[in-house]
């Protein structure tokens, strides 16, 4: 027998939320709803990914001058 589980939409007050989860969540379209795909999926990672390095941009010179491309929201599911 096998068991296929959907763990997209799994919650749980004990995940590690950053800041970054927490604004991706915000804006997205599906606001509260999905919160562990928005966490590890393929789909969201890179949205993830560019706040990060927009944030280290910002705090320091580490790439060089900031993109403005960085700073440019991608459309999100």
């Amino acid at each position: 027998m096998v068991i296929n589980m959907e763990w997209g939409n799994f919650w749980s007050s004990h995940l590690p939320r950053t800041s970054y989860d927490i604004d991706l969540d915000a804006e997205s379209q599906n606001p509260n709803d999905q919160g562990f795909e928005k966490m590890i999926s393929g789909m969201y990672l890179g949205h993830i990914v560019r706040r990060v390095i927009h944030k280290m941009s910002l705090e320091s010179d580490i790439f060089g001058p900031v993109s403005s491309k960085l700073s440019a929201r991608f459309d999100m599911p």
